[in-house]
């Protein structure tokens, strides 16, 4: 116990050592294991603040990474939290993002040095706005002067451990109720929201359920204010009766907010919606090529997770549907095939391919050589060599370097020749 302490404080005064620039500048570095981070909170009682995250290919995420490197916000985190960075698709960050009822990506979690959920932070935050935000969080006298303002004021605290004290103080204005069940679920839902707490869509959810008669002024500002999610029965119940929200907040802010939850959905809530689901929500954004545009998220989407094979079959039937003289697609297609996937796989189908791009645009010198590669990936000797010849030719009457060209023509040399057994003759 003792040996894994001290281990514990190395890599502590290791990860703040590695966070102060030469020119004293602090530059925010992230722990990534989740169980020593939760060490060095208890040790330095510190709270702690969990950015989970994704790859490069997540926009959201890369904007959260620039505002994270903002001098000043970097420099109070380095002083006054334990900072961890974790990946959504891996198990500590899987672990963190359902025990904590996250649900977008990225999500900025604060747990106190005990690891019980204080807040959960705006994604779209500014960093003098998260800045000052994650001061109030920390300071527990800020926090209580702000406990009693918002008590005051019937307004709502962004503190998860104060959040049950703070709905028996007092009763939201979104009353009178007649069904006392009903009342608190409207008030649960309006203070998981307020704390962007993930059991908001369920108690929004679980409100309206309980609603003989959603078709109410108070109802339609309910949904409006507080609905978050495309998934939730006030969407529905949005999309249904159309007419008379565009009367109640006319059409432009109805469809700000149909928008902003169908791209909430689509690019942050996870999981990620399937092919149905998102051919729905295409088909609210608009009614044109709605499974041509479908496709293309998918195809994004699937790529960005590194599903390699299911983008590749999302590629085939996009081709076969709308692309079929697209020879760069095919190509692009083609190269991802013979990047990822090391066997021998459906090989056939992509020489097809890039036979009809080569068809389509016959002096692109990289469809020559992407063929020639498929021929040795397909160990095919004879077109490998055949079709590398042909590549050299070209490059030379387009005067392009030849030294890659004749690796090439090396390479499908080198490919061991089939040989195929002499029949034996039996004698009578």
């Amino acid at each position: 116990m003792r040996i894994c302490k001290i281990f514990i404080t190395l890599g502590f005064l290791l990860y703040l050592t590695g966070l102060t620039r030469l020119n004293g500048q602090v530059d925010l570095i992230f722990l990534s294991n989740y169980q020593q981070a939760k060490e060095f909170a208890i040790q330095h009682h510190k709270p702690s603040l969990y950015y989970i995250t994704s790859d490069s290919s997540c926009i959201e995420c890369n904007k959260m990474d620039s505002v994270l490197k903002s001098p000043d916000l970097s420099k109070y985190l380095y002083e006054n939290y334990i900072n961890i960075k974790l990946d959504y698709l891996k198990p500590d960050g899987q672990y963190i993002f359902k025990k904590h009822n996250l649900r977008t990506l990225p999500s900025l979690l604060v747990l106190d040095e005990n690891q019980v959920q204080m807040a959960v932070l705006e994604p779209d935050m500014q960093a003098n706005e998260m800045l000052r935000y994650l001061r109030y969080i920390r300071d527990p006298k800020v926090r209580d002067v702000f406990y009693r303002y918002a008590l005051e004021q019937k307004d709502l605290p962004a503190d998860q451990k104060k959040m049950e004290a703070i709905y028996r103080s007092y009763s939201m204005v979104y009353g009178p109720f007649s069904d006392p069940n009903a009342e608190k679920l409207s008030n649960l839902a309006v203070v998981h929201f307020r704390l962007k707490s993930g059991l908001a869509h369920e108690y929004v959810n679980k409100y309206l359920e309980s609603q003989l008669q959603l078709l109410t002024i108070k109802n339609l500002y309910f949904i409006m204010n507080f609905m978050d999610d495309s998934r939730s029965v006030g969407f529905r119940f949005l999309l249904e009766n159309r007419k008379s929200f565009d009367e109640a907040f006319g059409k432009e802010e109805v469809d700000r907010k149909v928008n902003a939850l169908i791209n909430k959905r689509l690019y942050q809530i996870q999981p990620e919606p399937g092919y149905q689901e998102a051919f729905e929500l295409m088909g609210l954004i608009s009614n044109l090529e709605v499974e041509k545009r479908t496709y293309d998220y998918m195809i994004v989407q699937t790529f960005n997770k590194k599903k390699i094979v299911d983008y590749l079959e999302l590629q085939r039937k996009y081709i076969a549907k709308f692309a079929t003289r697209d020879h760069e697609r095919m190509i692009h297609m083609i190269k991802i095939y013979l990047q990822y996937i090391q066997e021998n796989y459906n090989t056939p189908y992509y020489i097809e391919v890039a036979k009809t791009a080569k068809r389509l645009s016959p002096d692109n010198l990289d469809y020559h050589i992407v063929l020639t590669k498929l021929y040795i990936k397909n160990k095919d000797r004879e077109k490998a060599m055949a079709e590398a010849i042909t590549t050299l030719s070209l490059a030379k009457k387009l005067e392009i370097t030849l030294d890659p060209i004749l690796e090439l023509v090396i390479e499908t040399q080198k490919m061991p020749v089939l040989t195929i057994d002499a029949p034996v003759q039996i004698q009578k």
